[in-house]
This record gives C-alpha cells, sequence and structure tokens, in this order.
C-alpha cells in the first residue's frame, strides 16, 4: 500500500513521527491540530517492558483518558507473545484491579479493557491513545519493520508511544556438517523474529 497523500487521522506532531519511520513528511491539513509530542520508552527486558507499559497506560488513565480509549498494537498475538510454542504472552495479566485490564480486541469491549492486537488486524482502524510495542528500532532499516511501525503508529489519533526494546547482536555459529540445521537468509530470519532483534550474525563452518 501507499501511505495517504493527506493525512486526516492524526495530529500533526504524530503524523510527523510515524512519516519520519518511512524517511518522509506528511501533507495535513490545515485544521489538524499541533496535539501531544509522541515519545520513545526505551527497556532493557521484557519484564522491565511490562513495568514502563503499566506506567504509561496508568499515566494516560490518571489524566483522565477511558481505558477503551487506549490500545496497545504489536506484532505478536496477546496470548502467545514471542513464544512460538504457545506460551503465555508477557502482557496478558497487565492491570490495576477495578481500574484496567489488557484484553484481546473486541469491537463491543468491557468499560475496563485496554484492548491489544496485532498491527495487521488493526490496519484501517484508530484509537484515541495507541501505545505500540515488540520493536527495537525507531527507524528501522528493515522495510518491513517499518512499515509495520508506520502502520501501528498511525492508528493513534492523540497520543502515541512507542515501547523500544534495546537491541543486541546475535551470533550464531553453525557448523557446516550439523544435520538438519536450515542454512540461509530463512534461518537467520527466523532467528530474528524469534528474539525480536534486528541484527544477527551466521557463522557457518567449525570454529
Amino acid at each position: 500500500g501507499v501511505p495517504l497523500v493527506e493525512n486526516c487521522r492524526n495530529t500533526i506532531a504524530i503524523a510527523t513521527w510515524a512519516h519520519a519511520v518511512l524517511g518522509a513528511a506528511p501533507e495535513m491539513k490545515s485544521a489538524a491540530p499541533a496535539g501531544e509530542s509522541p515519545f520513545e520508552v526505551w527497556v532493557d527486558s521484557e519484564r522491565d517492558e511490562v513495568e514502563k507499559i503499566c506506567s504509561v497506560v496508568n499515566d494516560w488513565i490518571e489524566d483522565g483518558v477511558k481505558p477503551n480509549d487506549i490500545v496497545i498494537v504489536g506484532i505478536y498475538d496477546l496470548d502467545t507473545g514471542k513464544d512460538e510454542r504457545g506460551g503465555k504472552g508477557p502482557f496478558v495479566d497487565l492491570g490495576v484491579p477495578d481500574v484496567w485490564r489488557v484484553a484481546p480486541w473486541s469491537d463491543a469491549p468491557h468499560p475496563l479493557d485496554v484492548r491489544h492486537v496485532t498491527t495487521r488486524r488493526f490496519k484501517g482502524r484508530e484509537a484515541k491513545c495507541v501505545l505500540v510495542v515488540d520493536h527495537t528500532d525507531a527507524r528501522p532499516a528493515d522495510r518491513l519493520r517499518a512499515r509495520m511501525l508506520f502502520i501501528a503508529t498511525t492508528r493513534a489519533m492523540l497520543r502515541l508511544a512507542v515501547v523500544l526494546r534495546r537491541s543486541r547482536d546475535v551470533v550464531i555459529s553453525v557448523a557446516d556438517d550439523s544435520p538438519g540445521i536450515p542454512y540461509g537468509d530463512a534461518f537467520a530470519r527466523r532467528i530474528v523474529e524469534t528474539f525480536a532483534e534486528p541484527r544477527v550474525s551466521v557463522f557457518y563452518g567449525r570454529a
């Protein structure tokens, strides 16, 4: 798809941040509000990520935002998170009793639901406040990653926060005679998706 020629959903601040992901500038309607500046939240671990997400949601709710107006947009499903083996996702039990709770996407949510949805499913929808997760770079070099981040951030109408995991290199050594090891780019890409890391060095042969 091609970005809209004229932005009609976001504030100027959100549209500018989102288009910068693609190295572009938005064309805004003259009546578009300036809006609050989007902000990045850097985290060092899954636990840190969970705590920072709770902090952002709590701040927004204390500022008068309804839980239903907040949506967490990620690459991975709520139930499984980054675990392809079907393990419990990190955001399943988030919330504050009687104040808010994370729930799967629904068009008819409970009043306390802060909904979680994948970027693909949320395409074409919008929310007043969006919290983007599952990314490691605000300006991804990978075109697919950049496009996914752009789509997620342009769902926000009034407020945007982007949680970013500090990246680290993943170095994998694969013996050239190892049986059953999938070699090449496809293997490297699976490792990237599994660990959500932007750079992977794969060395073939024995050390």
